[in-house]
């Protein structure tokens, strides 16, 4: 984002064979301010030598990385369901645009022939934010040359 200075737009979409997912996902919905992902903390916290994420220990990890980022999680996430529903009008906007896995990565442009991209290996997404760069810009016409206007001399009146 910062080399290429364009906005990451993302949604929520968990997936319906990981029963922790949705859970996760309210709880991501928090915002916990860090620069690291929560996300994939969480999921890093899942190997064959620690707990895997479940639905049960969820809270658990998500107040581990919270701790580690000095934040602190409230006592109840989601007591109005407001975020609950963001998560599902997320999975709604995937849904509609046939996300079918994740992380879905799309670099979108302004290109008419190519308007996005997916992205299969984030090791190229740099060059696939290239690759729709030059797309726009073979498709953007060249700018009108403007002809200088020459002063016409009037006769006085």
């Amino acid at each position: 984002m910062k080399n290429y200075k364009i906005p990451l737009v993302r949604y929520d979409f968990p997936l319906p064979q990981h029963s922790w997912s949705f859970d996760a996902h309210v709880t991501r919905a928090i915002s916990i301010p860090s620069r690291k992902s929560w996300a994939n903390n969480i999921v890093a916290g899942s190997s064959p030598t620690r707990n895997f994420v479940t639905k049960i220990n969820v809270r658990g990890m998500s107040e581990r990385f919270a701790t580690e980022h000095h934040v602190t999680l409230p006592a109840f996430v989601d007591p109005t369901g407001e975020l609950a529903t963001k998560v599902k009008e997320d999975k709604a906007v995937g849904e509609r645009v046939g996300i079918d896995h994740t992380p879905t990565i799309y670099v979108v442009g302004d290109s008419q022939k190519t308007p996005f991209i997916e992205v299969t290996d984030v090791t190229k997404l740099g060059n696939t934010i290239d690759q729709m760069k030059a797309a726009v810009k073979a498709e953007t016409p060249a700018p009108k040359k403007k002809t200088a206007s020459v002063p016409v001399a009037r006769p006085a009146q």
